[in-house]
């Protein structure tokens, strides 16, 4: 990042987002940088980018948080960390064997019940801070509740039927090629193409026929649909529910995961139930509602 590339992004109305994984020891290992201190970095253009933002009256910066064996017990300092920086979300995510994690993941890694331990426990603290009337959000949970009572459904891409794999985003690698999505292009480091949909052609025509006419897409697309698919096609939640198809390859080998071999979609059902549970007390139900249209 640099001024000119922010005044770029800013007059192109772009929104930024980075990744802050808590404190500066921590977030340098996790990120380290060839030419410095990541922290140092990360937490300078978090505050300039905010400077920029409140002038042209839109929210703070997005930033993206992923957790590992070494801060998942501390997901409520983490939250005062992220407070400290005037950041007004978190998007708790849980880890994906993707990328560089990949190669260290027996070291990084946990079980799906100690993430959902720290999921309510993080929950119960954000609504509580909101009963104290400060604005902060949990980014996973505002996704499901959209999804529950918004009539537009936010599209997030790992959780709709079908995938958002191609038709809700692409990524382009620093080379032009074009991958279904940002795990797809994770995939690449690994040696892996199976999700290489084209590369840039000669117009945007060829590009985008080939991207939509690739057996990837298709395939894709097929997969993720819950209407056919077994243990999800009548499961009560299955209007809020979506199949992420890369994490059931990655982990299996096979796109098609039975139902009950899906340990996404098990996360996504206790994320679900404590939800529901939340809204049935009317106080949590109104600071909840009032996430949606923000």
């Amino acid at each position: 990042m640099s001024e000119e590339k922010l005044a770029r992004l800013m007059k192109n109305l772009v929104e930024i987002c980075t990744s802050l994984d808590w404190t500066e020891a921590l977030h340098n290992h996790n990120r380290a940088w060839y030419d410095g201190n990541s922290y140092k970095q990360v937490k300078f253009w978090i505050q300039r980018i905010n400077e920029e933002n409140r002038k042209m009256g839109k929210w703070s910066i997005w930033a993206l948080l992923t957790l590992t064996k070494a801060n998942l017990g501390h997901t409520i300092e983490i939250i005062d960390h992220y407070r400290s920086l005037w950041l007004t979300n978190i998007f708790l995510r849980w880890l994906n064997p993707y990328g560089f994690a990949a190669k260290d993941i027996d070291n990084l890694a946990y079980d799906s019940q100690s993430w959902i331990d720290q999921y309510k426990k993080s929950l119960d603290y954000i609504i509580e801070l909101n009963k104290k009337w400060e604005s902060f959000q949990e980014s996973i949970t505002s996704i499901y509740l959209r999804k529950i009572f918004d009539p537009i459904d936010p599209a997030y891409m790992d959780i709709r039927s079908p995938s958002g794999l191609w038709i809700w985003w692409v990524a382009y690698m620093y080379d032009w090629k074009v991958y279904a999505s940002d795990e797809s292009r994770m995939l690449w480091r690994m040696w892996d193409d199976s999700f290489f949909l084209t590369d840039q052609l000669a117009t945007a025509q060829e590009t985008y026929v080939a991207m939509i006419d690739n057996p990837v897409t298709k395939t894709s697309i097929q997969s993720s649909i819950l209407d056919w698919l077994p243990g999800y096609n009548d499961h009560v939640y299955k209007p809020y529910l979506g199949v992420d198809i890369i994490h059931n390859y990655k982990v299996s080998g096979n796109i098609f995961l039975p139902y009950k071999k899906d340990e996404k979609m098990s996360m996504q059902i206790e994320i679900l139930d404590y939800i529901f549970k939340k809204l049935r007390n009317p106080e949590d139900a109104q600071i909840l509602k009032s996430w949606i249209n923000k």
